[in-house]
């Protein structure tokens, strides 16, 4: 009996695990977000030439690619799957990430994440953050 209570339980873990949603390229996360005309590019909302931040998603392989640049050149690669944790939120789950020669020694320094947190508010705001990070993003 013990045994088949047991199995029962696993089962239950098994499919709430499965039961999770997640996309691992741009359809996907369009169909995961219920925004069919989702941006794929994203301008962070700071008033600072110097740092004109850009966030593009694109497919790579069988993950999404999260691309950061600012005009002088690339801030981060981070490649990985986004999952839906609540009616906004959103996981990243990283799988490789990294570094551009442009990204600040500070940034670096906090090391690279296994996880970025995602909130969409459709359709005006991105925000991405994670241990030493925090962005707000607008569609371009």
């Amino acid at each position: 009996m013990k045994t088949l209570i047991c199995l029962f339980l696993l089962a239950l873990t098994v499919s709430a695990v499965q039961a999770q949603e997640c996309a691992s390229n741009t359809n996907e996360l369009r169909e995961l977000t219920g925004h069919s005309d989702l941006s794929l590019k994203w301008l962070e909302n700071i008033n600072n030439k110097d740092r004109q931040l850009t966030l593009k998603l694109a497919n790579s392989g069988s993950e999404l690619s999260l691309d950061l640049s600012i005009p002088s050149g690339n801030w981060a690669k981070v490649t990985g799957i986004v999952c839906k944790t609540g009616e906004d939120t959103f996981s990243a789950k990283v799988s490789s990430m990294t570094w551009g020669p442009t990204a600040p020694g500070l940034v670096k320094f906090a090391g690279k994440p296994k996880v970025l947190k995602l909130q969409l508010l459709y359709p005006t705001l991105l925000k991405v953050s994670a241990k030493g990070m925090n962005f707000q993003f607008s569609p371009l």
